[in-house]
């Protein structure tokens, strides 16, 4: 399963941004989202955020009805 969600309009240099990612690059989308809602940096709500919805996005399509449930071995790479 794939989904692609786009940030725009955020106020904050990618350096800044592309630190945040590189933490959670690579892990399962649960361990992603703990990791987002502890992490002490402005970044991180913009990509809890962003991460939240592509599962929500997921979840609506006819072949993912259980949402979460299928998504937490799946892992994610977001691109700056």
């Amino acid at each position: 399963m794939k989904t692609t969600v786009k940030l725009r309009h955020i106020k904050q240099s990618a350096t800044k941004v592309r630190f945040v990612l590189k933490q959670v690059t690579g892990l399962s989308v649960s361990k992603a989202l703990d990791r987002l809602r502890f992490a002490n940096k402005k970044a991180s709500v913009f990509i809890y955020k962003a991460l939240n919805s592509g599962i929500s996005n997921l979840s609506t399509l006819k072949y993912c009805n259980a949402g979460l449930k299928d998504v937490p071995s799946a892992s994610f790479g977001l691109y700056w």
